[in-house]
């Protein structure tokens, strides 16, 4: 799923993203963008299982920051979400 929402968001012409692969700090989502008019949005791809505490922790700091983040489970509903914002 994360290769999918990829190809979704750098079809995106009001969209920056890129997928996170090593990270200075604990818990960093998976894969940060920036849609215009320049919200920073975080997602966490998990399609089993459960995002652990340090995970959802950074979730709720960007979101504190102004930022838009969400742990996603399945393609549709990060759509709906992306959409949305």
């Amino acid at each position: 799923m994360q290769q999918k929402i990829l190809k979704y968001l750098h079809s995106r012409p009001d969209t920056w993203c890129c997928k996170m692969e090593i990270a200075s700090e604990r818990g960093v989502p998976d894969i940060l963008a920036v849609k215009q008019p320049g919200f920073m949005v975080a997602i966490e791809v998990k399609e089993t299982g459960e995002a652990s505490v340090i995970q959802k922790e950074q979730i709720r700091r960007i979101k504190a920051a102004g930022g838009r983040a969400r742990i996603v489970g399945d393609y549709d509903s990060f759509v709906k979400w992306y959409e949305d914002i």
